[in-house]
């Protein structure tokens, strides 16, 4: 059984490579393949228990989306909180199972990001334990 992942580049603003975003992938094609979510964030986590994330992103941080049903399984807190970012996929809507999550997942030591998120006011609530919003499109970190 072969295991893809695509990694794309994350830049601070001086465009010094910051992280890489790892993408599951089911081919040697560069596309999203049509699967759910959920089975292409435990396929990818997988793939990162067997190979290592040191492996896709040397010293860097992977961001690795995740639905909620992921986090309510607690697939983060199977790779080290120093070598990922989990990134809430913009798919997510926010509600109290997922505050709950990110209370859990910062008191461990993780480190958040939304992906994607289109602002609205419930979000406030989340904000203390977010470290990365990304609204609407992936802009270049401080």
């Amino acid at each position: 059984m072969f295991l893809y992942a695509a990694r794309q580049p994350i830049l601070d603003s001086d465009k010094n490579l910051f992280a890489y975003e790892l993408l599951f992938r089911d081919s040697l094609e560069n596309v999203f393949p049509e699967i759910d979510a959920n089975e292409a964030t435990s396929k990818l986590i997988e793939s990162q228990l067997n190979i290592g994330v040191e492996d896709f992103t040397g010293d860097k941080p992977a961001f690795i989306n995740f639905t909620l049903d992921t986090l309510l399984k607690k697939y983060p807190t199977m790779i080290h909180q120093d070598h990922i970012v989990v990134e809430i996929l913009e798919t997510v809507q926010p509600g109290k199972k997922l505050l709950n999550e990110c209370k859990l997942l910062k008191e461990q030591g993780y480190t958040i990001a939304l992906d994607d998120y289109i602002h609205q006011p419930v979000w406030r609530h989340f904000y203390p334990f977010i470290d990365i919003p990304f609204e609407c499109e992936k802009k270049i970190l401080k």
